[in-house]
């Protein structure tokens, strides 16, 4: 949902002057000087607000009435396979109606397993044309037919960085999960060497402090491990003018607004580390690409 509110962002600031405020970072003294609101959010368990948005979900719902026309649309990430799909997203658009807020475009919807980038892209075009009507911004329509997924060399580069990497505070920073570092003590598959399924025992003993590490019944556990060695050295064989393995740097993208100077702004995605590491710790080298970055190559 991040990189998807980055990508909304980027499109809204060629005709406003938007911002990207996370759910559990925004101040509800605000909304009623809405002029225009744009949610991207994802749902959790059954129907349940992610968790950074917890406190949204409790302030919203308790509001009465909105005193502004504070003008909306909203799009909601999830899975077809869980029966609540993007229930939470229907929730905010279904409250914000309630409360006499207009909607601009009907709730988008993602799925992760049937073409989400394809669907997010196309609901994004549709609410920036949407809103520029609504606010008479008729010069900035074409700037949506300009966005465009196409990976421009120009518009990123790398700069050094001596900064030192903590990967578990990293880790946690880019999830925004508490992360603790773990060694897979044993891995063990549950079902015969005839059956057609997977089931994996997997037991990880913990290498520091756990006091936060509380679990109940139904509670899910995101790993994150290491990318092996010999891929991630197969992969910097084909890279042509790799920095150097022991080099720290950081990104940077060239920001794309029309309202203020274009100037190179880090990207907070991936901290300040080696190539080694971003390839070991932080690239998911596994996954089957998505049609976009097909698209590019």
């Amino acid at each position: 949902s991040l990189s998807f509110a980055k990508k909304l962002n980027t499109m809204l600031n060629r005709a406003f002057d938007s911002r990207l405020v996370c759910m559990e970072d925004y101040d509800f003294s605000e909304l009623e000087t809405e002029s225009l609101l744009m949610v991207v959010t994802s749902t959790f368990g059954n129907g349940e607000s992610p968790g950074n948005g917890v406190n949204f979900k409790k302030q919203l719902f308790n509001w009465q009435n909105l005193k502004n026309t504070v003008r909306y649309s909203v799009f909601g990430l999830g899975s077809r396979v869980y029966p609540q799909f993007c229930a939470f997203a229907h929730a905010v658009d279904d409250k914000l109606a309630e409360l006499g807020a207009k909607r601009l475009t009907a709730t988008g919807e993602g799925d992760e397993l049937n073409g989400q980038d394809e669907a997010f892209s196309a609901w994004a075009c549709t609410a920036f044309k949407d809103a520029c009507e609504e606010f008479n911004i008729k010069r900035q329509m074409k700037a949506v037919e300009q966005q465009s997924d196409d990976w421009n060399p120009q518009r990123y580069r790398v700069q050094h960085d001596s900064c030192s990497l903590d990967r578990v505070t990293a880790l946690s920073a880019l999830h925004s999960k508490t992360m603790f570092p773990m060694t897979l003590k044993r891995r063990q598959n549950l079902q015969s060497a005839q059956s057609s399924r997977s089931t994996i025992l997997v037991e990880l003993k913990t290498d520091g402090n756990t006091e936060a590490l509380n679990f109940a019944p139904g509670d899910h556990v995101g790993v994150f491990p290491e990318n092996s060695q010999e891929l991630v050295d197969g992969i910097l064989k084909h890279l042509p003018d790799a920095p150097p393995v022991d080099q720290s740097f950081h990104l940077e993208s060239l920001s794309d607004s029309s309202h203020e100077e274009k100037r190179w702004l880090t990207d907070d995605r991936i901290p300040a580390c080696t190539l080694t590491q971003a390839l070991t710790y932080f690239l998911d080298v596994t996954t089957p690409p998505s049609q976009s970055l097909l698209r590019n190559l």
